[in-house]
């Protein structure tokens, strides 16, 4: 070995030394310096983008390919936020979007396919096919030696060892829903009136906490009337790491990364203390990408058994009752969620009116149609009605003709009519619960129905999502849908006109395989703050009443 082979061994090992203890640690300095969830600035940005620069220099001047200093560089930066994050932010569009395009676009312009011979062309692509038939049926073998069905097999397989335009097939062959679409009948008008309730509420962030815990208030937990609550923080995955779906039950180092998170399970467990023997509350978390989020929503729902997942709304708004952020990306969560939910589905509208700090009183009103999705609303809300600490209100919107009208619908009409008279019974002698019938003619009548509810005497509005759009009382309406997912009346709370929250609940969309299960174990009443970790998750409870029956 000559003189220069050992210098430029030792140059590229002080290289790679400098690389780790030096770079690295000023890199992670910088990125500790970055403010939980915000963007690192322009100029640490561009010291980075330097230091990215000077590495690939540095590695040429040493002999060495310009990319070796580079990737070593970014394999020692670590994953995850702050610094991961940002930089995936500031670089992803850029890298995967130009440059990686770029780069395989030269290489194959470089190519001289001309040069292969006749002999040597087949040749390699003999042993092109035999490598690929060997890695396909090396992959399949264990696949299907685990009984892995086939078809997820072969699509294992082909994720495993083909890329490009293999993945266009992969979408056609498995469809991650498929494993929690159709698999029960679980909603809320399932259950018998003192039956656990099971909730699964997905945050996004700590600022729906207070609403989503005066609303577990609201529902009354009582010893007789369990809850059981599941909590998911959903964190968007922006880095290299892998998707995630982990149960925190010992305070992951996941969990504590974040401090909102931190917030948000302490605010539960209190709640959970406050409630002793009555709640349950388990806390999970979901590092994804938004496009496959509802994957982790709708799979924790099944393996918990919820009655209903409550998702927040995809607007925030602000102090002065105008709409403060959108977010175009949880709103196409909550489209896949209400699309592909195991259960009930409700979407929480937030203006922080459900039983705030200056409320003695919660003062909630249902807005009733008609319709399996306004019975799963009037079931949940049922569970409100013993607690001394809520106004409750029932609207029934009819048409003005509704027996000429429901003569053709004379069955779904009278199983919306037996269960408002259940409600009306159950009622009998309680004065904080009403009730009142209004006709009206047109949409125009229910338009100044519902607006005559926002007299500031309403912290919560709750209402079916789905109507038929052809009933005289709607008709025209979805002329001016904005949220076509949220349904009409629900579309039209949503807007800045009104100030109470909303609540929209979906009842379980019918599969075409929904099978009865087996009886449920309450757990909530029998257990626990302190023993919430040992909870296990049972089978499904099949106690329907006569209403889900029917439906």
């Amino acid at each position: 070995m000559n003189k220069d082979s050992i210098l430029t061994i030792l140059s590229t090992i002080i290289f790679v030394v400098t690389i780790v203890f030096v770079l690295r640690p000023l890199i992670v300095l910088m990125g500790k310096r970055v403010p939980e969830g915000q963007q690192m600035k322009e100029s640490q940005f561009i010291v980075v983008v330097v230091i990215v620069l000077i590495c690939g220099f540095s590695s040429e001047f040493f002999g060495q390919p310009a990319g070796m200093g580079t990737f070593i560089l970014g394999m020692v930066i670590p994953d995850g936020p702050p610094l991961g994050s940002c930089l995936v932010n500031k670089l992803s569009a850029f890298v995967t979007g130009l440059l990686v395009p770029v780069k395989f676009m030269l290489s194959g312009l470089n190519m001289d396919l001309f040069s292969f011979g006749k002999g040597s062309g087949v040749i390699i692509g003999f042993v092109i096919f035999v490598s690929y038939t060997i890695k396909f049926f090396g992959a399949l073998a264990p696949a299907l030696y685990y009984k892995i069905p086939l078809k997820d097999a072969v699509t294992l397989v082909l994720i495993m060892c083909c890329r490009g335009i293999a993945q266009l097939l992969i979408s056609h062959l498995y469809d991650p829903s498929s494993r929690y679409l159709s698999q029960h009948k679980n909603t809320i008008l399932s259950n018998n009136p003192n039956d656990e309730l099971r909730i699964l509420f997905c945050v996004h962030n700590a600022e729906n906490v207070p609403t989503i815990i005066n609303l577990l208030e609201a529902s009354n937990p009582k010893r007789d009337k369990p809850i059981a609550v599941f909590i998911l923080n959903l964190m968007e995955l922006k880095d290299r790491a892998a998707s995630v779906l982990e149960s925190n039950t010992r305070r992951s180092k996941l969990t504590s990364s974040r401090s909102w998170s931190k917030q948000v399970a302490n605010a539960f467990d209190l709640f959970a203390q406050k409630n002793h023997n009555s709640v349950l509350v388990r806390h999970f978390t979901s590092i994804a990408p938004y496009a496959s989020m509802h994957d982790d929503i709708c799979t924790l729902g099944l393996d918990q058994n919820a009655n209903i997942v409550i998702v927040p709304f995809h607007k925030q708004w602000s102090i002065d009752g105008t709409v403060g952020s959108k977010s175009p990306s949880i709103r196409m969560v909550n489209q896949n969620v209400i699309k592909k939910s195991p259960c009930s589905v409700g979407v929480l509208v937030d203006r922080g009116q459900v039983g705030g700090i200056n409320s003695a009183m919660f003062q909630i009103c249902v807005v009733f149609l008609g319709g399996a999705d306004d019975c799963e609303a009037l079931a949940y809300i049922t569970r409100f009605i013993d607690n001394p600490q809520v106004n409750l209100k029932l609207v029934w919107i009819r048409p003005f003709d509704h027996r000429k009208y429901d003569e053709d619908k004379e069955t779904e009409d009278s199983l919306d009519a037996e269960l408002v008279d259940h409600f009306r019974a159950s009622i009998t002698g309680n004065e904080r619960v009403s009730y009142k019938e209004e006709l009206v003619k047109d949409a125009i009548g229910t338009t100044r129905v519902i607006r005559s509810l926002d007299d500031g005497n309403c912290d919560l509005c709750v209402v079916g999502r789905y109507h038929e759009p052809d009933s005289p009382v709607l008709f025209g309406m979805n002329e001016w849908n904005e949220c076509p997912e949220f349904g009409l009346i629900g579309d039209m709370l949503a807007t800045s006109d009104f100030k109470f929250s909303v609540l929209v609940v979906q009842q379980q969309a019918p599969g075409n395989d929904l099978v009865d299960g087996q009886p449920l174990q309450t757990i909530a009443s029998s257990a626990s703050y302190s023993d919430y970790n040992d909870y296990q998750s049972h089978s499904f409870h099949s106690s329907y009443s006569n209403y889900s029956d029917r439906m």
